[in-house]
């Protein structure tokens, strides 16, 4: 006896569900007692359905008769009653760690496969191909016949299909007899329904299916045999003729028809009945009337859209087109709208649905502008786990343990915030850091200052003191010091509690011929150690508190899924000695398929759902987002491992038989449009279609082709712009929170062009008298008007708080400069004290270091060994060059210069830059007559050998400047004296430069020489730069080594400001080759050296100008001007090289108001302006 099988058929909203469960309501009723009832839907319907059936059943009549099931639980319940439901069931993750596993084992036999062994994401794919090859019932054995078939497949696909079938038998005898997964259970289902006693003459609705694949076929074909009645309802269009309903309609009949897809599934389930019982006859239930598009727009579309019939306007208001400048704008109009809608038209959330087609666009500008709006909402969808901190934890710690403890990997560990890295406040006020974040941000400094980046370096006994070794003993009691030593002493503490189960970790990680159970018992292990389940449920816990629902969901499921993980890894491999690659490729997989199932937040949200595949049902307003080309309809795209050739192939080879494949892209394209009307027609009520015109990146976008019918219905477009000031639509003022943004623009728009809509002043006013927005427009305002630019000034008392807190500033001439080069970059660096992170590298300025170091090393044994006769020390400077650089590094940055190949070249640059600036040296020796008489010369400092009186400023206050000066000369006799600073950057030094204080340091130079020499008459005879470089020379002909080394000469010599006297600058260099001068024949100095010659009065001047300089300049500190105010001189400026560009956002560019403080490039007003300044102080020599 066969069962007897009814059709329910109608288009979409004509209220097949509603006739299914009113047929059961009615059969439960008639005998509540009888035979079992059963609603069967798709698996992501159940719940809805049982709801809807538990309303329909309002006096509960029959109830324990009635059953809901999806084809997974129905299996569940048939092998529960007829046995196999003991088996584990393999999760998705355990199915992809066991195809991992297999791929693995036998990576030498495949070819087609090889490369893809160790790609991200494999064995997801392949998983998906074996599992639809097991729904389409394609066995092994089918495979290889159809490998086999010479007409059909070759080559290439003849070989994928034998390994496809070679990784299925090894997949089905791993699982055989102690794992199963869905499809497994579809196979039993089939082969044990017959035995299930509730599903003897049981009556069975089926809702909600398209389409049934060959394991679901075999279901039915037992059920025929079974059950009592089967109703199966499907969507596709009928027609009453008389008695009888004709379904033979294009819509149906055709292959590109809407509602092919469903006629063929009523054809296939008819011949099924058929050869059972060639008298059987279907019957079929025809639901005509529309019931869910309840406005004429709406069921325009139902019936129209997707046809060929011509689209008239309809004005009921029930369809919105909207276009938006870009995704976020169209999500930002979204979430304004559905405020309307509740506000205006009273509608509950729970009746508004968000259908989305490109989820990985959408998700990420949904969920963030439905929080600004404050509207609750629900995404029906699995989000991945991938970055949670727990499974990033996971991959880090286990990369650590496997590739080395690297900077990187140790690092993402660390900022996962599991590790133990707070410490508690100490009694005697030292170091205490009671955020996690802030402690692995100054380990992470720490770390990359002293470059420990190894597992020894991590591990080692000792304690870290590299910041110890920098500090001389007697300066460890200064205030500073003593932090940066108490933090490096709690660093090397938190250290050690990280070490300790990283280093157990990879222990039992890295041992070879381990287990697979073991190295999974060793990750367990780690996460107990950290307490990983205790801080899960704290941010759990945290979460709930803070409304972050999804959040909180997502941490209570992760400890859960990570134990699965560690599980199926155990259950697939346990017993199998697996190498440390093997096993991490295996928990990678694993890892890669996490997923959470969100929850919703309550009774009434938004359901943001996947435009294929939901379980929407009663909703009154639809909004369909990112309607574009490409989209709608989706563009076919590669499913699995086979292509779309590959999937007609193997048709083709299977035409002879009962087997079948997924047609792939070819199929699914026909398929669209029928998926593109469920969703079109899911609006009761109201629909929203909205297209962005741009993608996220700015690339163009087109709407899709509907959109263009759409527009017949409703003609009136809403376009979202780029520029929200400018807009005047209903949507603009939906919810405080976006507005807020909004009205920062008007009020940019203000402050720079004058201009503003009057819309925003009332939002202005709104939001100042509003007890909420208020504090929110009060920082929003501050941050829009203030920025560092105009709050130029401190208070006297912050400033003196900052800059002099003991009444005295302290400092190099350097500072000077930094503050006369732009006051703000002086405030950063020393009232803020911002710095860049000292990281560990071979450095600019490690480099100039290290030649001053060899230069006054070489300088002093020139003095002390050859009695300063350059020219004597010439024949051993290579050798003495050698031992400086020996003496030297290990002093500087040795382990940097020493750690790797890429450094080691820079010690022979080292080398032969300071053998090319001492050659030079020595050959102005041999043209001078003066002579060096100090090296290194340090003043300012308690144990120095020069002192320097603090300069008394304005209010008592004094300034400490304190320096080293790299080398003085002077004449035989002493009546002349001058300076040389060694310097690897630029040279310049003009009299602008010095009059607006941006070059004092050799000014200050030639005024501590001159109280150092305060006995004698001498006079500075000049302050010169001694280029430290060895220049590259670029000719396009062959020189030789005189031409050679005049063009070196030239690109090295000494620049600067000499006095105006023949003589002494012959004396200085007879010839003029090493200096920034040149002579006439007849030994005066030319006209083009003159920018470079001072008379000895102005050099009276510039050194009565110097006190007067620096005291302003630090009086002015003191006042507290802090402006970003950056010089530009010549083609230099203040920005060039400065690392703060970014906090005071100076930029000409933008048209702001922002200018450069520009220096006239004038030497005789510069000069005549010192004059005056001095005029008094200085007595001419006439």
């Amino acid at each position: 006896m066969t069962a007897k099988l009814e059709f329910i058929i109608g288009r979409a909203g004509t209220g097949k569900t509603h006739t299914c469960l009113a047929a059961m309501r009615q059969a439960l009723e008639r005998e509540p007692l009888g035979r079992q009832r059963i609603l069967l839907v798709p698996e992501h319907m159940t719940y809805a359905a049982e709801r809807a059936l538990a309303q329909t059943l309002t006096h509960s009549a029959g109830f324990l008769q009635a059953y809901v099931f999806g084809f997974r639980r129905l299996a569940r319940q048939v092998l529960l009653e007829t046995g196999g439901a003991h088996l584990s069931r393999i999760s998705d993750i355990g199915r992809r760690i066991l195809l991992k596993d297999i791929l693995l084992k036998h990576e030498k036999e495949l070819s087609v496969f090889a490369r893809s062994v160790g790609k991200r994401g494999f064995t997801e794919t392949l998983g998906h191909t074996i599992a639809e090859l097991k729904r389409y019932r394609l066995s092994t054995d089918v495979l290889r016949t159809a490998a086999d078939d010479d007409a059909h497949t070759q080559g290439r696909l003849s070989q994928k299909l034998r390994e496809l079938a070679l990784i299925m038998d090894d997949l089905s005898a791993r699982m055989e007899g102690r794992l199963t997964d869905q499809t497994d259970r579809m196979e039993r289902l089939a082969a044990q329904l017959k035995d299930a006693p509730f599903l003897r003459g049981a009556e069975i609705w089926v809702d909600g299916f398209d389409f049934f694949n060959p394991q679901e076929m075999a279901v039915f074909v037992e059920l025929f045999h079974t059950a009592d009645t089967v109703h199966i309802s499907l969507t596709m269009d009928g027609q009453r003729e008389g008695g009888r309903v004709r379904v033979n309609l294009p819509e149906n009949t055709r292959d590109t028809g809407l509602f092919a897809c469903s006629y063929q599934t009523m054809q296939s389930l008819t011949k099924l009945l058929v050869e059972m019982d060639p008298a059987a006859v279907p019957e079929i239930h025809l639901t005509e009337e529309q019931q869910r598009a309840q406005k004429p727009s709406l069921a325009a579309i139902e019936g129209h859209l997707f046809g060929h019939v011509r689209l008239a306007p309809i004005a009921d208001n029930a369809l919105k087109l909207v276009e938006a400048a870009n995704p976020r704008l169209e999500a930002e109009a979204v979430t304004s709208d559905i405020l309307r809608l509740a506000r205006e038209e009273g509608y509950r959330y729970r009746e508004i649905a968000v259908l989305v087609r490109d989820m990985d666009t959408y998700a990420d500008l949904l969920l963030p502008a439905f929080a600004d709006c404050g509207i609750p909402c629900h995404l029906d969808a699995k989000r991945p786990s991938t970055h949670h901190p727990l499974a990033e934890l996971l991959r880090a710690a286990a990369q650590t343990a496997w590739c080395g403890w690297g900077y990187d990997t140790v690092f993402r560990a660390l900022r996962t915030g599991f590790f133990p890295v707070v410490t508690e406040p100490t009694d005697d006020g030292g170091f205490s850091c009671g955020d996690w974040q802030e402690a692995v941000d100054r380990l992470e400094n720490y770390c990359l200052a002293f470059g420990i980046h190894s597992e020894n370096q991590w591990t080692a006994t000792e304690d870290w003191d590299f910041v110890r070794r920098t500090i001389p003993e007697d300066a460890r009691e200064a205030e500073q010091n003593a932090m940066r030593i108490a933090e490096e002493i709690a660093l090397n503490d938190i250290r050690r509690r990280i070490a300790a189960p990283l280093s157990l970790l990879t222990q039992n990680l890295r041992r070879e011929g381990c287990l697979a159970q073991e190295r999974a018992h060793a990750l367990y292990k780690f996460l107990t150690k950290l307490e990983a389940p205790q801080k899960l449920e704290m941010w759990s816990a945290e979460a709930d508190a803070e409304g972050r629902l999804a959040d909180a969901a997502a941490h209570r499921q992760i400890w859960a899924s990570c134990m699965t993980l560690l599980e199926q890894l155990v259950e697939v491999s346990g017993d199998e000695n697996l190498s440390a690659r093997d096993f991490e490729e295996l928990l990678q997989d694993g890892l890669d398929a996490l997923e959470i199932a969100l929850i919703p937040p309550g009774l009434d949200h938004v359901t943001i759902a996947a435009f294929d595949q939901n379980s929407l049902a009663g909703i009154r307003a639809a909004y369909i987002i990112g309607a574009n080309a490409g989209t709608m309809p989706r563009a076919g795209v590669q499913q699995g491992v086979l292509s779309d050739a590959d999937r007609l192939s193997i048709r083709e080879s299977l035409a002879h038989t009962n087997h079948t494949i997924f047609g792939g892209g070819h199929e699914q394209s026909f398929l669209e449009r029928y998926q593109l009307y469920r969703g079109f027609t899911e609006a009761r009520e109201y629909l929203w279609v909205s297209y962005a015109l741009s993608s996220a990146d700015g690339a163009a976008l087109a709407p899709s082709p509907l959109i263009a019918r759409l527009r017949t219905i409703c003609p009136t477009v809403l376009s979202i712009p780029l520029a929200m000031v400018e807009r005047m639509d209903d949507l603009v003022l939906s919810a405080p929170h976006p507005v807020l943004s909004s009205l920062a623009g008007a009020l940019l728009g203000q402050k720079e062009r004058g201009k503003m809509l009057p819309l925003w002043g009332d939002v202005y006013n709104w939001m100042l008298s509003d007890a909420v927005m208020h504090p929110l427009l009060r920082l929003m305002v501050r941050g829009l008007v203030s920025s560092p630019r105009e709050e130029e000034q401190l208070s006297l008392a912050t400033a003196k708080q900052l800059f002099a807190r003991d009444g005295r500033i302290s400092g190099s001439t350097t500072r000077l400069e930094t503050f006369r080069q732009c006051p703000f970059r002086h405030f950063a660096m020393y009232g803020l004290g911002l710095k860049e992170r000292d990281v560990y590298e071979f450095q600019s300025n490690d480099f100039g270091t290290l030649l001053h170091e060899i230069l006054h090393g070489y300088g002093e044994w020139v003095r002390t060994k050859h009695a300063n006769d350059w020219c004597a020390a010439e024949p051993d400077s290579a050798a003495k060059i050698d031992a400086l650089m020996h003496e030297v590094i290990p002093r500087i940055r040795s382990s940097v210069l020493m750690s790797r190949a890429s450094y080691r070249h820079r010690i022979e640059r080292i080398r032969r830059t300071a053998q090319q600036v001492i050659r030079h040296l020595t050959s102005w020796a041999k043209a001078s007559s003066f002579h060096p008489l100090g090296f290194e010369i340090s003043f300012g400092r308690g144990m120095d050998d020069v002192r320097l009186e603090e300069f008394q400023l304005a209010g008592g206050a004094t300034l400490s400047l304190r320096g080293q000066i790299d080398r003085f000369d002077v004449t035989k006799t002493r009546d002349y004296y001058l300076v040389l600073d060694y310097k690897t950057g630029g040279t310049s030094l003009l009299l602008p430069e010095i009059r607006h204080g941006l070059k004092m340091q050799l000014l200050l130079y030639l005024f501590v020489i001159r109280s150092l020499l305060h006995d004698t008459d001498s006079f500075p005879a000049g302050m010169l730069y001694a280029p430290v470089v060895n220049p590259i020379i670029k000719s396009d002909v062959r020189l030789d080594d005189s031409d050679l080394h005049k063009m070196v000469a030239k690109d090295m010599v000494l620049t600067g400001m000499l006095i105006d006297d023949p003589e002494i600058t012959q004396s200085i260099d007879a010839m003029g080759e090493h200096l920034c001068i040149t002579f006439n024949k007849d030994k005066s100095i030319s006209k083009a050296s003159a920018r470079h010659i001072r008379s000895h009065e102005e050099f009276e001047q510039l050194l009565a100008y110097l006190p007067q300089l620096i005291r302003t300049t630090a009086e002015e500190i003191l006042r507290g001007n802090i402006q970003v105010a950056p010089y530009r001189f010549r083609d230099r400026n203040a920005c060039t090289f400065c690392s703060y560009r970014s906090i005071c956002s100076f930029d000409p560019e933008l048209g702001q108001g922002d200018r450069y403080r520009d220096i006239a490039d004038n030497a005789q007003a510069a000069m005549e302006e010192i004059a005056q300044m001095v005029c008094g102080e200085v007595k001419s020599d006439g």
